[in-house]
Order: structure tokens, then C-alpha cells, then sequence
């Protein structure tokens, strides 16, 4: 028996080493524990602060750690009621006590962050858990049976009525990492289809290797505990491997732990009731590793309600694409005065706000709309950027500028009744891009695409609204932006085309430095390539300095076209908890510089060419150049929406034929086409879009509608939307036939 436990303990130490060695660095989880005063048997930490019950089942709140979530407060205050368990929300807390009756504390605000009062909720669980970033609840009764609430807004964060939940299980946890849970045989269950999309109810039950008697869900982490009162955290989190695929055990022992899916940060208790929190942990683990100056990416999002699966993630998701078809777009119900907001994690000086709308279908519902920033979530009560803003006719993409409004919450609203709010994607940037108007050239110019709309705050990406620039197919073929001083570079945002020809950009070099010659310039990493089914990618130059930003594609036959160029410098802080000496504390901010490395690749090598050489690749159409030692291929696209073919030039290399510019149609303005914007011909994509758009619409309507006969169905309560969806259906239907 001794070998054996000898081996076992020999088993887990190796476990923990093995997993702290697979490139995951300590500062995500913190590196202690700092003991608190006072006695707890269960303890929670959100936005509303750290909540917790005794032994006697008395209830208790952290001063100090409202909405500041990182502090270690300075006291406990007694709060009225008796309960077994409780979790910690935004502006909210939920508990249950000892008869499993549920209860909401209400009336949580800046001037009173112990709350009101408690209010009862209809139902019975022996375990509930609000989510930090969303205030979805999912809870499990006495018998092991899951329920999750629904009908939660921000206007009424209590809900409306319990959902039963396939499957069973003792303790369930509900942030940003989705819906995890453990069962009564400590078997762990991470709930498919719920990672960064916390409404959702899920698909079904992924098993989770490994055993804990108690689990916590955060945002890109999940603590728990096991039997043995054993501390691990979920690694390998990501939208491929929502699950994860390794345990990581840390230092210490806790009988119960609690991290805030809006913070990260981490409270716990162990078997002596003794209470810890985790130091030096980072204030928000999405926030370790900055890839975009989109500051609002990845991170949480809420709305007012959730429509044909349009969830407020959606629009924080990297994909800025404004086609409902690829499920990257919001919507909320038709409803009176809809939201939406993205929680940035603390507060923040915005500079501006870009929106990408739906395109064709509907996207003239989005106007008029009102942006507001600050520290409440209550969208409506914070100050408003601007007035009410519109969108251009048929451009997809608005940008607001917000000068330097400052908030946690950035948030959207259409103000009226009846009305439907459908966003694709919302980017946030605290920084201002300092290429906006600033002087732009370009090698030579073809299709009127002029250098200067590189820097003129268009980010539409279809060529035809006339933001995008273009050369004609040339050697080595660039643009550069004067910024008119020398400036530390960190960031440079290209905005790729969307509408036809996205491979002509790939790849490309960026150079930044002083001499108005584009190639002299230091290189800003390597090539660089926007990944597939992006127009948009984010490139850090780790503070390279120089007046000028350049953009070249190495090769013959190349097309250069950009929608837009923007510059960022600086560097960004992020937060972190303080350092513990002792018993006294070290305040201070961390300084991020971006990454270590300028991402891109070079110095590959070329086989057997020389540096410098251009050949035909083996695939039509296709050129290849050897530059910086490293092979490059890439398609020759011709004529403005790559309509023509390529030709083989002199030396059998692939190019474009000359077109003469005088020769090309001239632009016109809407005015001078007049009756040419009804001809049939002109509008038969725009009406296919709508028409696909329609049916898209009817499906998911029809899907919705079977969803809510089932949930009503449940509760004894009929429901009939198909009166008010077909009317609806028709009337979008005759107008698109008109």
C-alpha cells in the first residue's frame, strides 16, 4: 500500500511538471495564494465583488471589490439572509439556501454594492452559477437534474422560466470557457457548442478526461478541485479544442475554487474554511497576448435578446464578414429600443468605434443608431459618442470617432419601436490611426484607384464604393504613407479586398523608416500573408520606427490593391493584481510591448535559385520570386475584378496585358447614372443577395419558432409566431419583387 501511494504521488508530481512544461507561462495563473481573514465554506468573485457564505450559511460581501474585481478589499460586511451557496454576476448575485429555494440579491449598484434586497425565484436547486460576462445562470437540483435560465436581458436579469437540460450532474459552472461540470462519480463534462457563446444551450455533453469534485468556468481557463482537495487548470483552450487537452496542477489545497469569467481572478476556500486568493494573476488572461489594437476582440458581449442564433459573440469574433450566410452576424428580436455591448474588461480611452452592417438584405435597418461609453451596463444610462449616426448608402463599414471617451462598456442602441439590431462585427480602438489623411503614393495607378484611399477612412472592401486603390499589374509593385515625422510603429492594419481578388495582396512586406524609397527601408518581419477568409489582418512592428510605412509585392506581374492602411504606435498596459511582500502590496501597471518577435517569415531558402530570381511555377497563371532567400508564389489576377486572363510576356513569365486608361468606362456618380442604377442587369447580384437573404430569414425563423413552441411547450403555455412571420415575410418579399 505504501509503493502504491508512493507511486501515485510520484505519478502526480510528474503530471504537474509535464503539463507546466508544454510553453504555458506561470503569470496566467497567478504564482501563490494570499490568505484573507475570515472564515468561508464557499466563496465567488465577479463584477458584483466576492460574495460568500459561512458555516452557519450566513452571507457576506468583500468591501472594496465591486467592480474591482483584482483588489483584495479591506473587510467583510454581514449581508441579511441565510444561504449554502452563491455566485457573483454583474450587478447581480444568485444563491440558494439550505431548502434549495433560489434567491437574486437586487438593487447592486456603484452606491450601494452590498445590494438591496433579495427577491425569490420560482424553482428549486441545490447549486447555481451565474456567469460573470453575460449573467447567464445554469443550476442542478437535488436529484442531479440541469437547468439553465432563460429569457435573461439586461432589463430583467432574473428571467423567465427554467429550461431542462439533458444529462446530469452535482456542481455545473457557466463563463467564457462555455458550460463545464462535474458528476457525482466526479467524471468532468464540458457542454458542446457554449465556448465564448454562454446563451446557448448547447448541443451535448464532450467528456473531459480526468476527475474533480467541483469546477469553475473562466474566460480561455477552468479551475477545479479534486477529492483530494487537489488544485488543476484546463490548458489548450481554443475555438478548435474547446475542451482543452491537458491539466495543469498548481501549488496548494482548496476544497472549492472560483475564478470570474470576466476578470480571471480567483478566490477559494479549503477544508479548514480558511480563505485564498490567487496573486499576481494577470487581470484578464485574453488580454495576455495582444494579436489585433481591436481592443474589443474576443472579448464578452450581451444584447438585449438573441434572434435566429445571432448571439452578441458574433460581433467580437474576427470574422467581418456582412453575409448572415456565414454565421458571423447578430440580431436581436423586433423589440423596442435593442442593445448590445462589448465588456472591455475595465476602462478604457476610446479613440473609435468601427461597425460592419449586413449587406443588402435589411441593412438599412441599422439607421439610425447611437454608440455610448462608460462604466455602466446599463447601455442607455452611459454618455453617448456623437449623435445619432448613419450608414453611408451601400457601404457595409462605419467608423465613429469617439474623442477619447473613456469606459468599460462600448455599447450599441437603436433607439424606437419595433426595431431589429444586427451587427457582423464591432472593433474598438483606444489608439487613433495615425495614417488617417495623411499623404499617399503609389507606384502607378490603375481603375482610378488613387493612393490617397489607402488613408481616407473608407474601410469598405468592395471596389465598386470606391475605397480601394490599385496598380496596374507591375515588378515589385508599391504604396507608402507619409506620416510626416518619425513615429514608433506598433501596429499596421491592412484592409484587404472582400469582393473578388483577395490573393493578389498575398504575399506582402511592409517597410518602415526614413527614406521615401519604399525598398530601402527596414523590413517589418518577413512576408506576410492575410490569413484565408479574412479582409483584415493586424500586423505588430514591435515599435519600428520611421516617417514612412510602406507596402510592396515581391514579384512580376503583381497587382497591388488595399482598401485601406492604418498605423498605430505606442504600446498598450494591461492591469495586473498586485504583488504580495509579506503582508503589504505592490501597486503598479505591466508594460506590453507586443511580442518578442515581429511575426512573418524569411530565410527559407529557394532551392536552386538565387536571390532575386522570378520563374514560372508549375501551377497556371502562377509566378514565383525568390526575395530575402525565401520562395514566394503567387496567382496572377488581371483586369479590375480579375476579369481577364493572364498573358505570357517575353521572357515566358505571366502578366497582365496593357489597358489603356482612356479607354476605360469613366466613373459616373449616382446622380449622372440616373435610371442606370434600375436596369435589371446592374441589380440582379444585389436581388440575388436579398432573395437568399429572405430565405435565409424564413429558415431561421421557422427554426426559431419550432425552439419557442417546444420551450412554451414545456410550461403549459401556446405560442404562435408564424401569423406574424409570414405577414413579415411577405411584406419583405413583395418589396424585393417590386
Amino acid at each position: 500500500m505504501a509503493a502504491r501511494l508512493l507511486l501515485t504521488a510520484w505519478l502526480v508530481f510528474l503530471v504537474g511538471r509535464t503539463a507546466t512544461t508544454e510553453g504555458f507561462s506561470e503569470s496566467d495563473v497567478g504564482t501563490g495564494w494570499q490568505q484573507t481573514d475570515g472564515r468561508l465554506k464557499f466563496v465567488s468573485v465577479g463584477p458584483s465583488g466576492v460574495w460568500g457564505v459561512n458555516s452557519g450559511d450566513q452571507i457576506f460581501y468583500r468591501t472594496g471589490t465591486y467592480m474591482n474585481e483584482a483588489s483584495r478589499g479591506t473587510g467583510w460586511v454581514l449581508i441579511e439572509g441565510g444561504l449554502k451557496q452563491i455566485s457573483s454576476g454583474n450587478n447581480i448575485v444568485w444563491g440558494v439556501n439550505s431548502r434549495d429555494d433560489i434567491y437574486i440579491r437586487f438593487g447592486i449598484s456603484p452606491s450601494s454594492p452590498q445590494g438591496t434586497g433579495w427577491r425569490k425565484i420560482p424553482g428549486g436547486l441545490k447549486q447555481v452559477c451565474v456567469s460573470a460576462t453575460s449573467n447567464q445562470v445554469w443550476g442542478v437540483n437535488s436529484a442531479d437534474q440541469i437547468y439553465r435560465r432563460t429569457g435573461i436581458t439586461a432589463s430583467n436579469p432574473a428571467g423567465k422560466s427554467w429550461q431542462k437540460i439533458y444529462g446530469g450532474l452535482k456542481f455545473v459552472s457557466v463563463g467564457r470557457a462555455g458550460i463545464w461540470g462535474v458528476n457525482r462519480v466526479d467524471h468532468i463534462y464540458y457542454r458542446t457548442g457554449t465556448s465564448g457563446n454562454e446563451a446557448s444551450p448547447g448541443t451535448g455533453w464532450t467528456y473531459v478526461s480526468g476527475e474533480l469534485k467541483q469546477i469553475s468556468s473562466g474566460n480561455g481557463q477552468v479551475w477545479g478541485v479534486s477529492r483530494n482537495d487537489q488544485i488543476y487548470v484546463r490548458r489548450g483552450l481554443s475555438a478548435g479544442t474547446p475542451q482543452g487537452s491537458t491539466w495543469q496542477q498548481l501549488d496548494g489545497g482548496l476544497k472549492e475554487v472560483y475564478i470570474s469569467s470576466s476578470s480571471n481572478q480567483v478566490w477559494g476556500v479549503n477544508a479548514a474554511d480558511s480563505i485564498y486568493r490567487r496573486i499576481e494573476q494577470i487581470t484578464d488572461q485574453a488580454d495576455t497576448t495582444y494579436t489585433d489594437p481591436n481592443i474589443a476582440s474576443g472579448r464578452p458581449a450581451l444584447q438585449s435578446s438573441v434572434a435566429s442564433g445571432g448571439s452578441p459573440g458574433r460581433a467580437v469574433d474576427g470574422n467581418r464578414s456582412p453575409e448572415w450566410r456565414h454565421k458571423s452576424c447578430t440580431a436581436t428580436t423586433n423589440e423596442n429600443d435593442p442593445w448590445w455591448y462589448v465588456d472591455l474588461g475595465y476602462a478604457v480611452t476610446v479613440d473609435h468605434v468601427a461597425i460592419v452592417n449586413r449587406r443588402y438584405f435589411r441593412s438599412g435597418r441599422i439607421t439610425p443608431l447611437d454608440v455610448h461609453i462608460g462604466d455602466s451596463t446599463d447601455v442607455a444610462t452611459n454618455p453617448r459618442c456623437g449623435g445619432h449616426h448613419r450608414f453611408p448608402p451601400e457601404l457595409t463599414e462605419l467608423v465613429i470617432g469617439c474623442s477619447g471617451m473613456r469606459g468599460r462598456y462600448v455599447g450599441i442602441r437603436l433607439q424606437g419601436k419595433k426595431r431589429v439590431l444586427a451587427l457582423c462585427e464591432v472593433e474598438v480602438y483606444a489608439a487613433p490611426n495615425i495614417a488617417l489623411g495623411k499623404p499617399t503614393v503609389q507606384v502607378d495607378v490603375a481603375h482610378y484607384g488613387v493612393a490617397n484611399r489607402a488613408t481616407d477612412g473608407c474601410r469598405d472592401p468592395n471596389y465598386g464604393q470606391h475605397c480601394c486603390t490599385q496598380t496596374p499589374a507591375l515588378t515589385d509593385p508599391w504604396l507608402q504613407v507619409d506620416l510626416g515625422t518619425q513615429v514608433s510603429v506598433q501596429w499596421v492594419v491592412i484592409i484587404n479586398r472582400a469582393d473578388c481578388c483577395r490573393g493578389r495582396l498575398n504575399p506582402f512586406t511592409i517597410h518602415i523608416g526614413n527614406d521615401a524609397r519604399v525598398d530601402r527601408n527596414p523590413r517589418c518581419g518577413g512576408h506576410h500573408t492575410i490569413p484565408a477568409g479574412k479582409n483584415k489582418d493586424a500586423i505588430n512592428c514591435n515599435r519600428l520606427r520611421g516617417r514612412y510605412v510602406g507596402i510592396q509585392l515581391p514579384g512580376r506581374g503583381r497587382v497591388l490593391t488595399v482598401c485601406e492602411v492604418e498605423v498605430y504606435a505606442g504600446t498598450v498596459t494591461r492591469k495586473r493584481t498586485s504583488k504580495v511582500l509579506g503582508t503589504s502590496e505592490v501597486r503598479g501597471t505591466s508594460e506590453v510591448r507586443g511580442t518578442s518577435e515581429v511575426r512573418g517569415t524569411e530565410g527559407q531558402g529557394c532551392g536552386e535559385h538565387k536571390e532575386g530570381d522570378s520563374w514560372v511555377s508549375k501551377v497556371k497563371g502562377h509566378n514565383c520570386v525568390c526575395d530575402e532567400n525565401e520562395e514566394s508564389c503567387y496567382p496572377v489576377t488581371c483586369g479590375e475584378n480579375g476579369e481577364l486572363d493572364p498573358i505570357e510576356d517575353q521572357d515566358k513569365m505571366w502578366t497582365c496585358q496593357e489597358q489603356d486608361e482612356d479607354d476605360e468606362e469613366p466613373e459616373m456618380s449616382a446622380a449622372d447614372r440616373g435610371l442606370e442604377d434600375h436596369e435589371v442587369d446592374n441589380d440582379l447580384p444585389r436581388l440575388a443577395e436579398e432573395a437568399r437573404g429572405l430565405m435565409e430569414l424564413l429558415l431561421e425563423k421557422q427554426e426559431e419558432n419550432a425552439l419557442r413552441r417546444r420551450e412554451f411547450g414545456e410550461h403549459g403555455v401556446d405560442w404562435d409566431g408564424e401569423r406574424e412571420l409570414s405577414e413579415e415575410y411577405e411584406e419583405d418579399m413583395t418589396k424585393t419583387k417590386e
